[in-house]
Parts: C-alpha cells; sequence; structure tokens
C-alpha cells in the first residue's frame, strides 16, 4: 500500500511545480526518488507510460505528457509536460532567511527556576517564562548530596517549524545537559520519575545557544551577528534538528541580532 509520502510524490511527478513548494517537506536524494517512483507504481493511473530509463543527453522521440525518464549515469529524474522535459530530482535549493533579534543570554534558569524534586512524582514543573526565538533548551539538576541515582524529564510543545514535538532528559546524560529540539513554544516539562531526590534538589531550565529556522535546513551561506559578517568558523549548523548553534565564536550576548541566510 502507498504511503502518505509515495501519494504525495505521485502528486508532485504530475504537478512539478508542487515539487518546489514542498522541498522543505519531501527532499529525496535520487536513490529515494526512484524507489519512490517504483514503489507508488502510479504510473499506469497518472503516467501514460511506465518510466523511461536512459540519457538525458538523447530524450526518448515522441514522448507524450507525464512521462518520466531517469538517467542513473548523471543521477537525474526528467519530467515531460507541455512539450518541455523539466528536472524534478535533484530538486532546486532555494535561499531564504530567519531573522533573529533581541536574543536571551544562554543561561540555566529562564525557564524553570529551582523547581522542587524531592517530592511525589509525576511533578509538572512551573515555568517562568517562553523561549524568546525558536532554540534549545538546558536542564540542571542539582544533587545536594549526590544521592540520585536515576530521572526521567520530559519536554512536550511546538519546534520552529509549528509542529508537535518532545524530548527525553534521563540520568546517564548527566545532571547538566543540552537539548538539541529547537522550541517555538513549550507546553510542559515534566519530571516523569527520579530516584534519590532529596532536600534542596532542584531543576533548572534554560534557553541555550541553538536556534531553529522555520523550514528545512539544507545549508547555511551567510549569518550576521548585529549586522556584522560571521565567519563560518564561529557558528556550527545542525541539519538533522534545522538549528544552528551561534556560540561556537562567542557567547551571545543579551540583545544581540543575527540574520541568517540558508538552502533549503
Amino acid at each position: 500500500m502507498a504511503t502518505t509520502e509515495d501519494i504525495l510524490f505521485r502528486n508532485l511527478i504530475v504537478k512539478p511545480l508542487v515539487f518546489a513548494e514542498l522541498v522543505g517537506r519531501l527532499n529525496p536524494t535520487f536513490e529515494e526518488a526512484v524507489e519512490r517512483i517504483h514503489k507508488a507504481g502510479f504510473f499506469g493511473l497518472y503516467s501514460p507510460v511506465r518510466p523511461y530509463v536512459g540519457s538525458v543527453l538523447a530524450f526518448p522521440p515522441n514522448p507524450r505528457d507525464g512521462s518520466v525518464l531517469i538517467d542513473h549515469d548523471v543521477r537525474e529524474i526528467h519530467y515531460y509536460t507541455a512539450s518541455v522535459w523539466i528536472k524534478i530530482v535533484p530538486v532546486h535549493w532555494y535561499g531564504t532567511q530567519n531573522v533573529f533579534r533581541d536574543l536571551l543570554v544562554a543561561d540555566t534558569n529562564h525557564i524553570i527556576v529551582a523547581e522542587a524534586l524531592n517530592v511525589g512524582t509525576p511533578i509538572t514543573c512551573v515555568m517562568a517564562a517562553q523561549t524568546d526565538v525558536p532554540r534549545n533548551v538546558s536542564i540542571t539538576v542539582t544533587d545536594g548530596d549526590t544521592s540520585i541515582s536515576a530521572f526521567q524529564i520530559d519536554v512536550v510543545g511546538i519546534d520552529a517549524k509549528g509542529g508537535a514535538a518532545a524530548e527525553r532528559f534521563v540520568f546517564g546524560g548527566g545532571l547538566v545537559q543540552t537539548g538539541n529540539v529547537i522550541w517555538a513554544h513549550i507546553t510542559s516539562i515534566i519530571v516523569t520519575s527520579i530516584t534519590g531526590a532529596g532536600a534542596g534538589d532542584v531543576l533548572d531550565v534554560g534557553v541555550g545557544s541553538k536556534v531553529g529556522v522555520s523550514t528545512h535546513l539544507r545549508s547555511v551561506y551567510k549569518i550576521q551577528k548585529n549586522n556584522t559578517h560571521m565567519s563560518s568558523a564561529d557558528y556550527t549548523v545542525d541539519t538533522a534538528h534545522d538549528s544552528i548553534d551561534l556560540s561556537v565564536g562567542g557567547a551571545i550576548a543579551g540583545g544581540d541580532d543575527y540574520t541568517v541566510w540558508y538552502n533549503i
């Protein structure tokens, strides 16, 4: 049975202009695209012929609208419509930008301040504030007598692209941890379980130095900090989480502005 992504890809082949609009959601490699073309099995419904396998240097003669050509040598897939062959894989990279203004300093307790841990779980933490811009969080567990031997802390909310997100921190990661999920809004932070917490043991949650863009992030080609160009050595790009760590070349100062130009 075709998956939702198979159906989406099927529609993109039929309407290649939509492909550009949805590039942030579905941007397949050549191998993934070929596999999806065959897996979707839509040619009998949407295309007059099965896909050609050949060369873009010698397109098939007299193609019909809806024909597809797969060229394994140059790793391209072309779609024929309105008397024109259109390359649909690889997808063109589109440049865009996100602006982050008046950033807060990365800290340990902007979001949660000294939540007591020596009470019954689950503990629904009291949040003092939200992230200022979509960015990651850090957690700090204070263990005054080194008696804590296990914990699970769950963060739930909305990510930088507007989707539901969750992140879990456990004892094995240490008492001080930095998250990777980029939070536009945090719905809840819950200490689901903890073992060995005593009087004075608390949880603090702050904002980190990683900011997240609102679309898929393929690469970054320019960043300005307070209208001054940043060297690429001064930041780190994490395409797995669509984020940029802005602190590599120096900590974020309160009130800093950043403009990020990137490919989706």
